[in-house]
């Protein structure tokens, strides 16, 4: 069976729309064009050839949408239309299925890989969290140790202090406040430190408060005191 003959102007034809096909695929140019999916890949292979031997090698992708292509094949495009300008670069545009939007944002990318979403930075970012995360935990658990290992020794020295639930002497609260004071150097919170010690964290703090100086309240006068006097 003989294959069918198409003219000249037709492949060329079938070709430039094939280049600039943008997101459609081949498939739905050779089906617009009514010729077969492998015919048309063909064409573009024997073009390929031919400008392989006049010195004009591509290695862009036939068979790829130009938003699917991948880096490499990006940055050889680049290069092939590197010095193009005006209606030269329009032609080679329209010849290799690209947009110059596409060229100037794929440039923009390759001068600023900082700002992109590159493989390796994304799991250097991810590792970067992890680590800050696990940072955090570390800390976290070594204040709990550290409140714990306070909690001991202040409940140990309290025993030793004679604390009880009854009226807290004036030589006693003093040494209770040193405790205390010790064991939230130490790592503990102030009101867990009271709590343990059967104390309000108020009742604390108002110890801590400098007292003020203390002068004698005058005695309030007896009823009728004032009527004597004015006789």
């Amino acid at each position: 069976m003989n294959r069918k003959a198409y003219p000249e102007e037709f492949r060329e034809q079938a070709l430039s729309k094939a280049r600039a096909r943008g997101e459609r695929t081949l498939a739905d140019i050779a089906k617009e064009l009514n010729v077969s999916l492998g015919t048309l890949k063909g064409w573009i292979q024997q073009q390929n050839k031919a400008q392989a031997l006049t010195g004009q090698p591509t290695h862009l992708p036939t068979n790829l949408a130009s938003s699917q292509w991948s880096a490499e094949e990006r940055l050889s495009a680049l290069l092939e239309s590197h010095g193009y300008k005006d209606q030269a670069l329009h032609a080679w545009c329209r010849e290799k299925g690209v947009f110059e939007q596409q060229l100037r944002q794929w440039h923009h990318e390759f001068c600023q890989p900082s700002k992109g979403h590159l493989p390796a930075e994304l799991a250097l970012r991810q590792a970067k969290q992890r680590n800050d995360q696990l940072e955090r935990e570390l800390r976290r658990k070594d204040k709990a140790l550290a409140e714990a290992a306070a909690l001991l020794v202040l409940q140990k020295s309290s025993r030793r202090c004679g604390r009880t639930r009854k009226m807290t002497g004036l030589t006693q609260r003093q040494d209770l406040i040193l405790l205390i004071k010790h064991a939230c150097h130490s790592g503990a919170r102030l009101h867990q430190a009271c709590q343990l010690l059967g104390l309000s964290s108020r009742t604390v703090q108002r110890w801590l408060r400098p007292r003020l100086s203390q002068e004698p309240t005058p005695a309030l006068a007896p009823p009728g005191a004032r009527s004597r006097r004015r006789r």
